[in-house]
């Protein structure tokens, strides 16, 4: 009976002093990315779109290879593409895939703040000095949980945005389940690590400068 105000209070209080925990960190990335990524869909949409379609185009403007092989392409530009799926399929047609890739973006964010967030947390917790490396080697851990927590939503996203065959998301999950097993959802996990590992280094440490620079300190 007393359980959920004593929670609340304990909850307010953690973020009135300031008392980061994982939960903490989850929770503002899973917002932050899902909000975020589900505003941004008619644009993924038409990328992957134009990228699935890619091949060997002959000079009467028809594809010679590639899924659409034997016609012409339908999509070619970010908004004549948005604008053509629009008039042929209706403005809602744009939102299509918005739930994987919001999914993608809570894990892929909520994986990017426990990584980066929760690295630098424990480590000054055992008096380890906040600077320059410690947030480099930080953003290898926000790269690896990114990575690691998006990795089934970024294939089932692509897959699904791409094939205008599949019908519906669960379809498209049963596919990749029957082609490689669970381990199939990891699929290009390492590669994606990789060549986000720069980027997070790039960006974390500058920002952190940033703000040092602005009198305001280093994330806390």
């Amino acid at each position: 009976m007393y359980a959920m105000p004593s929670y609340r209070c304990q909850l307010v209080e953690s973020f009135v002093l300031r008392k980061k925990s994982a939960m903490h960190m989850l929770t503002a990335g899973v917002i932050c990315g899902a909000v975020g990524y589900a505003w941004i869909t008619p644009f993924v949409l038409v990328k992957t779109m134009i990228q699935a379609e890619k091949g060997v185009m002959g000079p009467n403007g028809v594809y010679l290879t590639g899924s659409r092989a034997g016609k012409g392409a339908y999509v070619q530009h970010l908004v004549s593409g948005a604008v053509r799926l629009a008039q042929d399929n209706g403005l809602m047609s744009l939102f299509r895939g918005t739930l994987p890739l919001s999914a993608r973006g809570a894990l892929f964010t909520s994986g990017q703040f426990m990584g980066y967030d929760g690295l630098k947390t424990l480590a000054k917790y055992h008096d380890v000095e906040d600077g320059p490396a410690l947030h480099m080697v930080s953003s290898v851990t926000a790269s690896l949980g990114a990575s690691l927590f998006s990795a089934p939503a970024d294939l089932i996203m692509a897959k699904y945005m791409a094939d205008r065959r599949y019908k519906n998301i669960t379809a498209c999950i049963r596919d990749i389940y029957k082609e490689a097993g669970v381990l199939g959802f990891w699929r290009g996990f390492l590669i994606s690590c990789i060549r986000l590992t720069p980027v997070m280094m790039t960006y974390s440490t500058f920002y952190e400068q940033f703000r040092l620079q602005l009198g305001i300190g280093y994330l806390t």
